[in-house]
């Protein structure tokens, strides 16, 4: 009786002290999916790159597909180019800048910037995924193109921040130096992805980054001029 109750004994202790380990309770949450587990394979690059093919990013067309026309022409709207139907809040000073906001938000940057902390930890070949390595430069150069042409000069980050980075009270990188790194976005996407019909013309090839890149150096040059 003695011997079944030391062997009981030393089961609980056994329990109680693996419910003592300090990394006991470090453990991936349930409900989201993390970073450690994620980004392993080809599938999950494209999963995740594929929530920036969405209107406020790439423009829609009526069809399902894309409309490059709101992407690149209508860059023009309202500028020295083209004037559009109407009248032109430009043109008799009612267009102010705001006190706050106005477009001012890095969300876009900082969840492109997180897919380039993580996508090497696809354990799939480079050829596979380099794809959407292409569209991840192509897609954070349109979200800082948009930026730029709003603000100018503005904060340029290549990693993902927290709360606290110090990157954060940075001053504004030079808009000529932001251009730069959009045309080299441009440079990298259009020599990873195909330049074939891809995805039944549904997703980017180099074609698509060789052309947003001549519209960007065309605006800056005008710009500039």
């Amino acid at each position: 009786m003695k011997k079944k109750i030391h062997i009981a004994v030393l089961v609980f202790l056994s329990f109680f002290y693996a419910g003592c380990d300090k990394n006991y309770l470090d453990r991936p949450p349930l409900d989201e999916i993390s970073s450690e587990v994620f980004f392993r394979t080809t599938t999950e690059l494209e999963l995740y790159i594929n929530q920036f093919y969405r209107p406020g990013i790439l423009e829609y067309g009526g069809s399902g597909g894309l409309n490059y026309s709101k992407l690149i022409f209508e860059a023009d709207l309202n500028s020295d180019n083209y004037i559009g139907i109407g009248i032109n809040p430009t043109l008799h000073g009612t267009r102010v800048v705001p006190a706050s906001g106005g477009g001012w938000n890095y969300a876009n940057v900082r969840d492109i910037n997180y897919f380039f902390d993580n996508y090497r930890k696809c354990e799939d070949d480079f050829e596979r995924y380099k794809q959407y390595a292409g569209e991840a430069h192509f897609f954070r150069a349109v979200i800082y193109f948009g930026l730029l042409r709003q603000f100018g000069d503005v904060l340029w980050y290549d990693k993902t921040l927290q709360v606290n980075s110090k990157e954060l009270y940075d001053a504004r990188t030079p808009r000529s130096q932001v251009v730069d790194h959009l045309l080299a976005d441009l440079d990298t996407a259009a020599m990873y992805m195909t330049a074939e019909r891809n995805g039944g013309g549904t997703r980017l090839d180099k074609w698509s980054a060789l052309t947003l890149q001549s519209r960007i150096a065309l605006y800056e040059g005008s710009w500039e001029k």
